[in-house]
């Protein structure tokens, strides 16, 4: 996983705030508690959509888009 220095820092104060002992152990949780309204039948994902683009894209792809690849 790919994070910017912010991200670094924002999980270091976490993980001190909260008491993860790794940050695996934080990214872990934090995940379940964002999933966790998920197990709703009826839940509305719309609010997610995005949620993977924010910090952590490659600034500079090897290639400029999913077409490239093949």
């Amino acid at each position: 996983m790919n994070v910017d220095a912010e991200f670094e820092q924002a999980l270091e104060r976490l993980m001190k705030g909260r008491g993860f002992a790794t940050k695996a152990d934080a990214v872990r949780k934090v995940v379940a508690e964002a999933a966790g309204p998920a197990k709703d039948p009826d839940y509305d994902f719309t609010r997610m959509l995005g949620i993977a683009l924010g910090p952590g894209l490659d600034p500079n792809p090897r290639f400029k888009s999913d077409d490239d690849l093949w």
